[in-house]
């Protein structure tokens, strides 16, 4: 896994993933994340909120692999990490999560579960050639093995809630940034209506989407090399907050962190290839 400035000396990589054509209806984005060492002996990682169910995989040389679900989230979780471990994660899409599950999406929010509790023993094939790679930064390979097992796993026909996928559609094009009553009034129906389509598709409300939507736009931002911002008040600006407070104050709600904090946070990560 490489940065995007093709920086080696990083020991924490992130990378994202696509999903095959097939899958583009169900799947945002996979992912991978690779510690080849701690930072310091007491960090704790913090997995920042996207709004989506997720099913990790984390594989610990010489232990059992374990998979869970996390539900949608608008706060950031605490990871505890160790060495050598490798983290591969399937993103669903948010009103796709639920449906995959075989869960309500609501009864999802901010859960955590062991995935076998969902795909029982069809998860092993999966698990096993995880496992078995043999470079366990192929992130190539780790995508074709989830999008096999996906495709082989999930029905051929799921029943997506086709507006909110639409409102998903508007929300991540603008990042975040668009208004509720102007997505409402470009699916032609009444902000209500969405709002109750959308919680029940996806956990959330279309402004909480929205929110963490905008935070991760801001975040990526902060990671392009060239150009930068120039500081945290055009970030703002450029991020659709009304000032550098305002900016401030959701980073602090779905980080946990200021962003000076954030910053130096997201520095000590190597990322490569975001595509969400």
């Amino acid at each position: 896994m490489t940065g995007p400035t093709g920086d080696q000396t990083k020991t924490l990589r992130y990378v994202e993933m696509p999903a095959a054509p097939a899958l583009a209806r169900i799947v945002a984005t996979y992912w991978g994340f690779a510690v080849n060492a701690l930072p310091h002996p007491d960090f704790v990682h913090r997995v920042w909120p996207d709004g989506c169910v997720t099913l990790a995989f984390c594989c610990t040389p010489g232990r059992p692999t374990i998979a869970v679900i996390a539900g949608p989230s608008v706060s950031a979780t605490e990871v505890h990490m160790n060495a050598g471990q490798h983290f591969w994660g399937v993103r669903f899409r948010p009103e796709a999560g639920g449906v995959c599950c075989n869960r309500s999406a609501p009864s999802l929010r901010d859960d955590r579960m062991n995935a076998s509790e969902v795909f029982g023993e069809r998860l092993a094939s999966v698990v096993l050639a995880l496992e078995e790679m043999a470079d366990a930064e192929d992130v190539t390979r780790a995508g074709e093995i989830i999008d096999r097992w996906l495709q082989d796993t999930l029905p051929d026909e799921l029943p997506l809630d086709t507006l909110v996928s639409a409102a998903v559609d508007l929300i991540v094009a603008d990042d975040g940034t668009l208004p509720i009553r102007t997505v409402a009034q470009r699916l032609g129906v009444t902000v209500r209506h969405l709002q109750r389509r959308f919680r029940q598709a996806t956990g959330l409300s279309p402004k909480e989407f929205a929110s963490v939507r905008r935070g991760r736009a801001a975040m990526k931002r902060m990671l392009v090399p060239q150009p930068r911002v120039a500081g945290l008040a055009q970030l703002a600006a450029e991020s659709g907050y009304a000032d550098q407070s305002h900016l401030s104050r959701e980073f602090s709600r779905l980080t946990t962190f200021t962003p000076t904090v954030l910053a130096a946070r997201l520095d000590e990560i190597a990322h490569d290839r975001l595509i969400d």
